[in-house]
């Protein structure tokens, strides 16, 4: 018992000793830190400065700055500005807790910053730019031998990542901010009253001003899980609505935005790949830009759900991933393989709806024909686009619009049957109207279908539309042909109209080349030919009476008269080949001439191309291929158009002809 007590009363005094020890030294290490926490503040200071100046051409400057309170440094007069360039920012009063152990290693590690009186001016004009030298990064001194690493995309959104989280780990709060933006074409301005994020939640109120309209946005952040769940929602609680800053003076693409919410979760899997999920809902979206629509496209409600994966050079939206667009469901499915393969895999369908719901969910003003369309019954779509970048010849396209017990109820603004009566059609030149021509038998260019040469009627279908007359209005195989070709040329060098779709852009909509008007054009030619709304014959009659065929020549009978003073139903094989060689390009006709009034060699040659196709199609006899001399004269007044001289080198309409659609 007395040994028990013994060791009991040793270890005692032992502990009573250490812990007496260690409070000396943690005395010592505290007031000499108390001592030195200016001079190490002011150490660390000086190491931001450098290295804000040597990384991103940033000098930082200020009036005072010292400890207040324990760990609480206060700072006046901050300036901040690019090296030979005017002040970027001014801020009155900063203040920042920072990280003891941070701070013992000579840097500053920030648990909360408090910003007050923050002025922030960047401009870009008159050859004056004030933020131009951040956006240049100093070369960093290497040693000779140097190891270049390509990361791949998961290595790359995970270094993403960790510095966004970084930022997420200090907690702020700004008060009384105004940010100027100006340069040649808009002056903007933002005012932030006040923001507060406390580590778990952001709120903010920011006033945007642009040309005195002011835009009130109402921001919030949520960090729901540490690392791996976070919600964001964006409001302009403006009554009248602006486009958005960055996007509202000469910006190519504008936008107005109401309401966004994001949901955002990410985590590795089980192979340490990242995989997200965003679950984003929109209201009242309205973009514009020049090669979209000639106006503002409107989605009132929008919903993306996407199931991400992110490997070493793949991206990846799972099949699970759904869209939703106004009353519209769709599911998609997207893979990129970035490295040797370069594929791109997309597909996307939904599944039978209600007809009404689908044309009701289109974006308001993109399809401005269909707008008050009523219907019943159901349709059903799906896509399938495959395509090796390195081997495009080997690209998948389907495309498909299904119905069932679809019927049109009522026709929305345009009168999709009216091309079936008389009706007047205005000739464009451009976005002017050239001429306006009377379809009807009472014109007297006017030529019934039965009244052309079957000839022309063959060398026009062989050279635009080859399966016109068995299609549905699209030809699939050709405009995957027109895809491989743009992808190699790497350019739009081709296109894949037909000439249900040809007809349908001259008589139904505007010639602007955006892409609301060629989706708008591939649902009025499913409308037309899935409906038999106007059968092939009336539709190939129409096109051959309005298409163009010369310098201000529209329709056959003024194209027989004016190349070969004929009647259409008198036109020689010879005659309507190289009438349908000038559909694609009307105003060139003269560049086929040589200076002697001879067809050029390689006109032959395309000359020869069509009647073979012809021939294949049964449609001409052999004996009409055995010439491969062709002698085109001239006989109508087109024959003044052919000058002494050539203004474009003698290849130039062979390049055109090069570019022209091809189906076959």
């Amino acid at each position: 018992m007395y040994f028990v007590h013994s060791v009991f009363y040793f270890w005692h005094v032992r502990l009573k000793t250490i812990i007496y020890t260690l409070s000396i030294i943690a005395f010592i290490i505290v007031a000499g830190f108390f001592l030195c926490r200016n001079y190490l503040l002011h150490i660390a200071f000086e190491k931001l400065q450098t290295k804000l100046t040597k990384e991103v051409n940033l000098n930082l400057t200020a009036k005072e700055i010292n400890f207040h309170g324990l760990l609480r440094v206060e700072a006046s007069d901050v300036n901040l500005y690019a090296e030979g360039a005017d002040t970027l920012a001014i801020i009155n009063e900063a203040a920042c807790d920072i990280g003891f152990l941070t701070l013992i290693k000579g840097s500053i590690g920030l648990d909360f910053l408090s910003l007050t009186g923050v002025n922030i001016q960047l401009f870009d004009s008159a050859g004056h730019n004030n933020y131009k030298p951040l956006l240049v990064k100093k070369p960093k001194e290497e040693d000779n031998e140097t190891i270049v690493t390509t990361a791949g995309y998961d290595e790359q959104m995970t270094t993403l990542f960790d510095r966004v989280f970084k930022l997420l780990e200090t907690s702020f709060e700004l008060n009384d901010i105004s940010i100027k933006y100006s340069n040649e074409k808009e002056n903007l301005r933002f005012l932030i009253p006040s923001a507060k994020y406390d580590l778990r939640a952001l709120n903010a109120i920011i006033y945007a001003s642009i040309l005195n309209q002011t835009d009130t946005f109402k921001i919030k952040f949520n960090v729901v899980e540490n690392r791996k769940k976070y919600m964001a929602e964006f409001n302009n609680i403006t009554s009248m609505q602006h486009y958005l800053p960055f996007f509202s003076s000469d910006s190519s693409l504008k936008i107005k935005l109401q309401n966004m919410v994001c949901h955002f979760n990410i985590e590795k899997n089980y192979s340490n790949k990242m995989v997200m999920n965003c679950d984003l809902q929109i209201k009242n979206l309205s973009l514009y830009h020049f090669q979209i629509s000639p106006d503002d496209i409107t989605i009132y409600d929008a919903g993306f759900d996407l199931n991400c994966k992110i490997f070493d050079n793949t991206l990846q939206i799972d099949s699970s991933s759904k869209i939703i667009l106004n009353k519209i469901y769709t599911s998609v499915f997207l893979r990129y393989d970035s490295k040797n393969k370069r594929q791109l895999t997309l597909q996307a369908s939904f599944p039978s709806m209600q007809s009404q719901n689908f044309f009701d969910g289109l974006p308001y003003n993109m399809f401005s024909t269909l707008k008050g369309i009523k219907t019943s019954g159901y349709l059903s779509y799906n896509l399938f686009f495959d395509c090796n970048f390195n081997s495009p010849d080997s690209l998948t396209f389907q495309s498909t619009l299904k119905s069932e017990n679809f019927k049109i109820e009522k026709y929305g603004i345009e009168n999709l049957s009216r091309i079936n009566n008389d009706f007047t059609f205005e000739a464009l030149d451009g976005d002017r109207v050239a001429r306006e021509i009377f379809i009807s038998p009472v014109n007297p260019n006017y030529t019934p279908l039965n009244q052309i040469d079957t000839n022309l009627i063959h060398a026009v279908l062989t050279s635009e539309d080859g399966s016109f007359l068995y299609h549905n209005g699209f030809n699939e195989d050709a405009f995957r042909q027109s895809i491989i070709t743009n992808i190699k040329e790497k350019r739009f060098a081709r296109g894949g109209s037909t000439i249900t779709m040809q007809l349908v852009k001259n008589c139904f909509l505007s010639r602007n080349k955006t892409i609301s008007r060629k989706m708008e054009e591939v649902l009025i030619v499913w409308l037309i030919e899935n409906k038999n709304i106007v059968s092939k014959q009336r539709m190939l009659e129409v096109y051959l009476n309005v298409i163009e065929w010369g310098p201000n020549i529209y329709g056959i009978s003024e194209a027989s008269a004016f190349y070969f003073d004929k009647k259409p139903s008198q036109l020689t094989l010879e005659e309507s080949v190289f009438l349908a060689s000038l559909v694609p390009r009307p105003k060139y006709f003269k560049y086929s001439f040589d200076k002697s009034g001879i067809i050029k060699p390689y006109m032959q040659s395309y000359y020869d191309l069509l009647k073979r196709k012809m021939f294949v199609r049964n449609w001409i006899a052999t004996s009409d291929t055995a010439s491969k001399q062709y002698v085109i004269s001239l006989t109508g007044p087109a024959i003044k158009f052919i000058t002494p001289t050539d203004s474009l080198p003698n290849d130039s309409l062979q390049i055109e002809l090069n570019n022209v659609d091809d189906p076959f």
